[in-house]
């Protein structure tokens, strides 16, 4: 089996990341890590003899605005989707929904029942389209992990 995880930051700021891969260690998959180095520094390395990273290596401001990052946010895209084109995933765990909306079409065409979406970050739900495609995506998502939901946010989600 072989599994993609998609990060939208470097590893060194992905806490979840160490949780899939102590889950998925001795199952034999063949894992690959794609991960976004936004400011050009090096990061903690990974065994590479069992991990297969694919860097992206953007600059890109934290303080920016929304309307300042959607190149390099598409940049991010075209580089996601290289790697998925060339690379055969029997499953994805994307562990942001930022990128699950920016890879929404694939996730939902190709990948439909195969992908777990690690729902933590709430940033964008303000925008009605936003929200509109993570409904899309927890409905054909193979499993959903949302963390430190209120009850009420839950409720919403599920009624999607």
């Amino acid at each position: 089996m072989k599994i993609l995880l998609i990060g939208f930051s470097k590893i060194t700021y992905m806490p979840y990341l160490n949780f899939y891969l102590s889950v998925l260690e001795g199952t034999g998959a063949v894992i690959h890590i794609i991960k976004w180095n936004r400011d050009n520094t090096s990061d903690v390395s990974l065994d590479q003899d069992k991990i297969v990273v694919h860097e992206f290596d953007c600059k890109q401001l934290d303080e920016a605005s929304r309307l300042q990052k959607i190149p390099n946010f598409v940049k991010f895209r075209h580089f996601t989707q290289r790697v998925l084109h060339d690379q055969v995933f029997d499953r994805i765990i994307v562990m942001q929904s930022l990128p699950a909306v920016l890879l929404a079409d694939i996730l939902l065409n190709e990948y439909a029942n195969r992908f777990i979406l690690d729902y933590r970050d709430y940033t964008y739900e303000d925008f009605g389209a936003f929200k509109s495609v993570i409904g899309k995506l927890v409905k054909a998502s193979y499993d959903l992990v949302a963390g430190s939901l209120t009850k009420k946010e839950r409720e919403e989600l599920d009624s999607l």
